[in-house]
């Protein structure tokens, strides 16, 4: 006799969260229960499989011909716990770190999992150029999303999607940010100043903290020559909603 609650059960034994109970499938002439639940466990592994490919390109570039490996390793490691495809590598990042990957697998991880919490975050109005007058209170919009990589993980993955030549992976300091303009998420590596007043923004700080954060180790009268174009970028990018 089947639990009252077997529905979820079975639900979680496809998807790799639980102990299959062969007692509940009545097996064939040609398939015994073990075999039978295999087959809607493999399917569902294929299918997110599927999913997990249309949001990594970069990660899969990366990855070669290990991409099948890494792909489901993570999958039995950490079965998908929401109903939508699109949070399925949310917990990519943490796998990685956790097998002892390359640092640049894992910020690139990072970023595709930014990629997808930008495009997913709300609409909020943009913000008009004159609320820029005086010392208005700013905030991020939802979509922004604030990055700071050892490795041009988002060069890489913009000249894939492009069909660009690819560039090469030199370490250094790479301060990037995510935005959504026109519904389509788009990346700007920024000076480390721009990235500490958008960071400080982000963080809760009034705009003054933030001027006063970017302003260090930077020479106040370049500064004071950047801030209307990042600003207006800002803007125009829709960076930058009101607090």
């Amino acid at each position: 006799m089947l639990p009252d609650d077997w529905r979820r059960q079975l639900v979680e034994v496809i998807r790799g969260a639980e102990t299959p109970d062969t007692s509940w499938f009545s097996g064939g002439p040609h398939l015994s229960p073990t075999e039978q639940i295999a087959i809607y466990q493999e399917q569902y592994r294929l299918r997110l499989g599927d999913a997990l490919r249309e949001e990594l390109p970069g990660c899969l570039h990366l990855w070669g011909n290990e991409a099948d490996a890494v792909l489901f390793a993570y999958l039995n490691a950490y079965p998908s716990e929401s109903w939508t495809l699109d949070r399925v590598h949310q917990h990519l990042p943490r796998f990685l770190c956790e097998t002892g990957r390359d640092a640049a697998w894992i910020e690139m991880a990072e970023l595709e999992c930014a990629v997808s919490r930008s495009f997913e975050a709300r609409d909020v109005p943009p913000l008009p150029p004159e609320a820029l007058t005086g010392t208005p209170a700013l905030a991020l919009s939802p979509a922004v999303e604030r990055l700071r990589f050892r490795f041009p993980v988002h060069r890489l993955r913009s000249a894939l999607l492009m069909e660009e030549e690819l560039p090469s992976l030199e370490e250094g300091d790479y301060p990037v940010i995510l935005c959504r303009p026109e519904r389509q998420v788009r990346h700007l590596e920024l000076h480390p100043a721009a990235w500490a007043l958008v960071d400080t923004i982000g963080q809760g700080g009034s705009l003054a903290e933030a001027l006063a954060v970017a302003s260090r180790d930077t020479d106040p009268t370049w500064l004071a020559g950047q801030l209307g174009s990042w600003f207006q970028l800002f803007v125009e990018r829709r960076v930058l909603v009101a607090g």
